[in-house]
């Protein structure tokens, strides 16, 4: 506790056993209606406090009905799992362009599939030269990776009868590549 103010969490608790939530948020000690369990104050920052709160207990309540809707356990621990994002299983480029080349592939005329194909192995190419491995979760594609595989394209030794990657080849890549990303952010 820093001068009168307190860490705030949010309890979950199910079948007698909780888990906190951290609100990220610290109160003033005599601010907090203990009986009430509520913050007690007009202010601003009373007023974004209690957002913060009303905010995450929806998303509990999202959470656990999310949980019992998809059959999974339910615990004080999953529900907090999956309010603060660590439940799903992290998704990977290789995942996500297989399920777009494979899974969509009725979506998409042959010849852009195509395209698609060679995008892919050109990633796929770039993981394995430059950064030394087989494939990347997608939380770790930043703006250093997009530039990096643009330069990698633009310096590449073509194969045998290849012509070297130019800019309107390196754009159409990227656009592909921003379409294949964008049905992950669609989808989550």
């Amino acid at each position: 506790m820093k001068e009168g103010r307190a860490p705030l969490f949010v309890r979950i608790t199910l079948n007698s056993k909780f888990s906190d939530i951290s609100t990220k948020k610290r109160v003033d000690v005599s601010a907090w209606n203990q009986t009430k369990q509520t913050l007690s104050g007009n202010g601003k920052e009373e007023a974004l406090v209690r957002e913060k709160i009303r905010l995450l207990i929806n998303d509990i309540i999202n959470a656990y009905n999310d949980l019992k809707y998809e059959n999974k356990p339910l615990s004080s621990e999953t529900i907090k799992a999956r309010v603060e994002g660590y439940d799903k299983e992290p998704c990977t480029l290789n995942s996500l362009l297989s399920h777009h080349n494979i899974d969509l592939a009725s979506l998409i005329e042959p010849g852009t599939l195509k395209n698609y194909f060679s995008t892919e192995r050109f990633l796929k190419e770039f993981l394995i030269k430059q950064r030394k491995v087989k494939d990347i979760y997608l939380d770790k594609i930043d703006n250093k990776f997009i530039t990096d595989f643009g330069i990698y394209m633009l310096n590449r030794v073509p194969d045998k009868g290849q012509k070297p990657c130019g800019n309107n080849t390196l754009m159409k890549h990227m656009e592909r590549f921003k379409k294949v990303f964008g049905v992950a952010i669609k989808t989550g």
